[in-house]
């Protein structure tokens, strides 16, 4: 079963961001999350997170522009094409 599989390190860091940028904490998410595109600028969703972090906070320019690396790197994640729009 998937679910027994121990999480990367990688995995870690999201679900931290996660748990910070659903408390609102922002500056910490985009933090985590800008440590996880350093570390594996193969992730799609540590992206695709910082440009949710962007548009809360109002920054579409910036939103739009990590929106789209995201989709480069998953061009079929389908959350992704949504979030964009």
């Amino acid at each position: 079963m998937v679910d027994n599989l121990p999480k990367s390190e990688t995995d870690r860091k999201i679900d931290q961001a996660l748990a910070f940028h659903r408390q609102g904490q922002l500056d910490a998410a985009e933090s985590l999350y800008r440590a996880v595109i350093t570390e594996d600028p193969t992730s799609s969703d540590a992206p695709h997170l910082l440009g949710l972090v962007a548009f809360a906070r109002g920054d579409l320019q910036a939103a739009h522009t990590y929106i789209s690396a995201a989709i480069k790197l998953a061009p079929g994640d389908e959350r992704f094409h949504l979030n964009l729009a």
